[in-house]
């Protein structure tokens, strides 16, 4: 077995939630996405996960606080580049990138970015685009490219927050890369009226 999948967020309270990092593999990482309400795990190439070649390899999770702005909740609105994260993207893998964020309503009265609110909105006033994509304005990171089979998502478009007030967003781009190294990435698009509050992203062959 080539890969793991692992857990990046169990919103589900008390002792019985999985720990950020909690590894499986195969059938039982199938169980748990269909039967845990919630959990979001994302694959990992085995060899990144047990061997990384680095702190920076295998799989990265970003949190902002109680969510971060696009920066389009004021004119102009504008594709903009927001909530940045790097990988170590390993060439001998190759393979797909694996992305997951976590949006939510910003409060109406305000686009606070990272002091938040407790009081949002169900979505009203959301619009735009949002994806992830490579982000060159990074310092350090390589010139690799993502593919453009990855989803965008309209925030017009996400129907009702789920049961914890959000939403889960995520695809998958194949990686072309000549060397390895940090890819730096971020969401990037016109959405406004939403926070983002964590991105993660891994590789894997599959």
């Amino acid at each position: 077995m080539q890969t793991r999948h692992v857990v990046v967020w169990d919103p589900n309270p008390g002792l019985d939630r999985m720990p950020e990092g909690a590894a499986m593999r195969g059938p039982n990482a199938a169980r748990v996405a269909e039967t845990e309400g919630g959990i979001v795990l994302l694959p990992v190439d085995a060899a990144l996960f047990l061997a990384p070649p680095n702190g920076c390899a295998g799989w990265a999770r970003r949190a902002f606080g109680r969510g971060l702005s696009t920066g389009n909740d004021e004119p102009p609105v504008v594709a903009r580049r927001f909530a940045p994260i790097a990988l170590w993207v390993d060439k001998r893998v190759g393979g797909f990138l694996h992305w997951v964020a976590r949006v939510v309503p910003a409060p109406r009265s305000s686009s606070l970015s990272l002091a938040g609110s407790s009081s949002r909105s169900e979505g009203g006033g959301m619009s735009g685009l949002l994806r992830l994509s490579v982000d060159p304005t990074q310092a350090g990171v390589i010139g690799a490219g993502l593919g453009s089979e990855g989803a965008s998502f309209d925030m017009a478009a996400l129907g009702p927050t789920d049961r914890r007030g959000g939403w889960t967003l995520g695809g998958r781009h194949s990686i072309s890369s000549f060397a390895s190294g940090f890819l730096g990435m971020s969401l990037h698009g016109t959405a406004r009226g939403i926070l983002v509050e964590w991105v993660a992203v891994s590789q894997s062959r599959e």
